[in-house]
């Protein structure tokens, strides 16, 4: 049995305010007509985990996936219809989905793909949300496992090669007491969105 808590108070991200709406990208479409065919059963969903070194402070870790989030609110996004056309919103402000789970196992090779596996098929609600799912797995001996869960329609190679890299330059900078050291955002998942509707 695991102890998991939420350190997010809300269930979904789905508000009545959504801040900025716009419409989906031609592979957004495909993979949304693909969850809705395959009835949910998580075929895209992906899944990404790391073992967590004993000297990085794991509240740290986790108030820096939040800044994450504050900074990229495409992370937030949900999927409904708006007058008849599929239209996605984000949702700024939200809280990371980030669960914390302790097994009172050992969390050896064996015991990781189980979990992982037993989660990686769980269906997402895309008019719900929300569509990231962080969770810190700690066993018996203290060691710690960082697990996100995601739906492939707001990730890709690219979109994870950021996560890494900012999770990392966003924890040093608190953990020094540094300002951030990250460029300003300058182009938005929606600014491309509308770029191919030129086309």
């Amino acid at each position: 049995m695991s102890d998991d808590k939420n350190v997010n108070q809300q269930n979904n991200v789905n508000t009545s305010d959504n801040v900025d709406i716009y419409p989906l990208s031609p592979g957004q479409s495909s993979l949304w007509f693909i969850d809705k065919i395959s009835k949910g059963k998580g075929s895209y969903n992906l899944q990404q985990a790391w073992h967590i070194p004993d000297d990085i402070d794991r509240d740290v870790l986790m108030k820096s996936i939040q800044v994450l989030h504050d900074r990229h609110p495409e992370l937030s996004v949900t999927f409904f219809f708006k007058e008849g056309e599929l239209i996605q919103s984000t949702h700024p402000g939200y809280s990371a989905n980030i669960k914390k789970n302790v097994f009172p196992e050992v969390l050896d090779d064996e015991f990781l793909i189980k979990k992982l596996n037993d989660r990686l098929g769980k269906p997402f609600d895309l008019v719900s949300g929300p569509l990231v799912e962080w969770s810190l797995f700690e066993g018996v001996d203290n060691h710690a496992v960082l697990v996100l869960r995601i739906h492939h329609i707001v990730f890709d190679l690219w979109t994870k090669l950021i996560i890494i890299n900012e999770i990392s330059v966003i924890y040093t900078a608190i953990v020094n007491e540094q300002p951030l050291a990250l460029p300003e955002i300058k182009r938005t998942y929606r600014d491309h969105v509308e770029s191919l509707q030129v086309f």
